[in-house]
């Protein structure tokens, strides 16, 4: 059986290893290792949001067949049903299975994901499965079935119980009164005291937030900064906004992995320093592992910098090579050195 450990440098459980085949433009991809914060970037069309969603299509309780039904945030989806199934294939091929596997995850089991194109294989595949025998065979993978046929899943298990928790963030920008909202998601799971700890580490003089309402206005986040007066939020620049909302995903969702397509999407490079700070925060305190695409080496730059040297980052780098993405690590050291180098390794 292969031997499976949980990254040594972080407490909590996370995925070292994903493993995709057939699935849209990956014919087959291994990422070895994954960190607590993956950066992920590469030119147009060499697999970044195909990369967040092979992650999203790992099992978890009650996702069902959510793998034919990708969220807005990542694409827009087709108006043709049968097209959108047809092109989660690679190649269109009908006889290909797509088969994704994150590793190390918990209980140092691997997670995976089978998918048929073929109703009839799916229930015979469905049907040979027997949980204690798997196991005690020591499987290199523990199957879950999609099937397009008939969406069959096989009773919950304790690992299934326990896996993917998963939250994701669009990078829309988000305006005061949606600000408003996302804080009092924060407030219902009861984590305000603990989201505005986390902020304080990021804006040292912060000691309060609260949604007011002020005259006829909509309600609207103030911050305490130890000023004569509490001041709204937005004060504080758009980073600390985005942080905001970015907490109430993680939070709303009780999530243990976090998806962000395009993190840099309208705002400056100067306020990813405090987005990536807040992440680092949310990472390292609440045990969430991060994926992040980018087109920006200036947002790579920034989270190189202003995450914490003893935090767990990495860069992949994907790169088409004719019919095939190849994923390159870049450590801390590869990225500094670029840097000091004027290489520009996005």
């Amino acid at each position: 059986m292969r031997s499976l450990v949980f990254h040594n440098a972080m407490p909590s459980p996370m995925l070292t290893r994903l493993e995709i085949e057939n699935f849209r433009s990956f014919k087959q991809l291994t990422v070895d290792p994954l960190k607590r914060i993956n950066l992920i970037c590469g030119k147009n069309n060499s697999g970044k949001t195909t990369l967040l969603e092979a992650l999203f299509a790992l099992p978890r309780p009650g996702n069902g067949s959510k793998m034919l039904d990708m969220p807005e945030p990542f694409r827009v989806s087709s108006a043709n049903v049968r097209e959108n199934e047809d092109w989660l294939v690679y190649g269109k091929d009908e006889s290909a299975v797509i088969k994704i596997t994150g590793w190390g995850w918990p209980n140092a089991l691997p997670i995976g994901v089978e998918y048929y194109q073929d109703a009839q294989k799916a229930e015979v595949r469905t049907s040979s499965i027997n949980r204690s025998s798997v196991m005690l065979a020591g499987a290199p993978c523990r199957p879950w079935l999609i099937s397009r046929g008939n969406g069959r899943w096989p009773p919950d298990t304790d690992t299934a119980q326990k896996g993917l928790k998963v939250a994701i963030f669009s990078t829309d920008f988000a305006h005061s009164d949606k600000a408003a909202r996302d804080f009092s998601r924060i407030i219902l799971k009861r984590k305000k005291g603990q989201v505005i700890e986390w902020m304080s580490q990021v804006e040292p003089r912060l000691t309060a937030i609260e949604s007011l309402q002020i005259d006829n206005h909509p309600p609207r986040l103030y911050a305490d900064v130890g000023l004569s007066e509490m001041i709204p939020v937005a004060y504080l620049g758009q980073g600390v906004g985005r942080l905001i909302s970015i907490y109430a995903e993680i939070f709303a969702e009780d999530a243990n992995v976090l998806l962000i397509d395009e993190i840099e999407n309208g705002l400056h490079h100067s306020v990813m320093q405090t987005v990536w700070k807040g992440l680092a925060v949310a990472a390292r305190e609440g045990g969430v592992q991060i994926f992040a695409t980018t087109h920006s080496w200036e947002c790579i730059l920034a989270a190189n910098g202003s995450i914490p040297s003893d935090d767990d980052f990495q860069v992949i780098r994907l790169d088409r090579i004719g019919d095939t993405i190849k994923p390159t690590i870049m450590d801390r050291e590869t990225i500094t050195t670029a840097e000091d180098l004027g290489w520009e390794m996005r």
